[in-house]
């Protein structure tokens, strides 16, 4: 019976050990994912956002506006 309490507890530690090393790898993953994904959304507001304002568009758009009136 002692034996099997020493072996229960020996894997206790062994399991609160590797938790101690498995949560920190995962949130540290987690959050770098995390990371990735908003930037890349950043990244494609960005673009968005240029695409939407050319200025060789605005230009073009105002002289033919210009033409049009005259």
């Amino acid at each position: 019976m002692d034996r099997y309490m020493e072996r229960l507890r020996s894997w206790k530690l062994r399991y609160w050990i590797g938790a101690g090393y498995v949560v920190p790898i995962l949130l540290a993953v987690s959050s770098a994912i995390l990371v990735f994904w908003n930037v890349e959304m950043a990244r494609r507001e960005d673009d968005k956002l240029r695409k939407s304002w050319d200025p060789g568009t605005t230009a073009s758009t105002t002289a033919t506006l210009k033409q049009i009136k005259i």
